[in-house]
């Protein structure tokens, strides 16, 4: 960690706002502290598919042939750590030890990579939605925040555009959820679960 950061800019970039856009040169990989984003690519009719949403410890810059392959930008405010492509490809060169825990760093988001897909997977749009929600505690889990809540800085047509839906059926899922004592939400932005073993067979499908 201390290496990495050795080569790392923190940087900050506002809510709508893009970190980078499909095919523009590749300079950097960033790794998300704070915020959540979307990467997205544009479709032959003009609308855009979402592909992921970016979250906190998320590495961000998949490219290729030297070109960004997806657009991402900032749903909420984001603070990222930005690496130079060619600072880091010098540290990785010359350290073996580190090679190995950033190839397992880069799998461990590649297994996440493809749980994001299988939420679009799903037929069952409660389900769907639990997975989202089960992912973004996971990935908030290091975070100082009592058991069982989970931060959802995300609007219902965000949630919408990446499960595949309408923002008014997203917002009866979590009236549903509610209604039948699976969360609570407590304000706009955090729920808490309040039935952890019937949210996790919903997660789980």
């Amino acid at each position: 960690r201390e290496q990495l950061l050795s080569i790392a800019t923190e940087c900050r970039v506002p809510r709508n706002a893009r970190v980078f856009e499909r095919g523009e040169p590749a300079e950097a990989i960033y790794s998300i502290i704070e915020g959540v984003a979307r990467s997205w690519r544009p479709m032959p009719s003009g609308d855009r598919h979402v592909l992921a949403f970016l979250l906190q410890r998320d590495l961000v810059g998949l490219a290729r042939l030297g070109r960004y392959v997806n657009t991402v930008e900032a749903i909420t405010p984001l603070k990222l750590f930005r690496f130079p492509i060619e600072s880091l490809s010098s540290l990785l060169r010359g350290n073996p030890e580190l090679q190995f825990k950033v190839l397992c760093r880069v799998t461990q988001k590649l297994r996440e990579s493809q749980r994001r897909g299988a939420i679009t997977a799903r037929r069952d749009l409660h389900g769907r939605v639990a997975m989202l929600l089960a992912m973004m505690e996971e990935s908030q889990s290091v975070a100082p925040r009592p058991p069982s809540r989970i931060s959802v800085p995300l609007s219902a047509p965000d949630i919408a555009e990446f499960v595949g839906t309408s923002g008014p059926a997203v917002s009866k899922v979590f009236r549903d959820l509610e209604r039948h004592g699976i969360i609570q939400r407590e304000g706009r932005h955090m729920i808490r679960i309040v039935d952890r073993s019937r949210f996790e067979s919903l997660a789980e499908g």
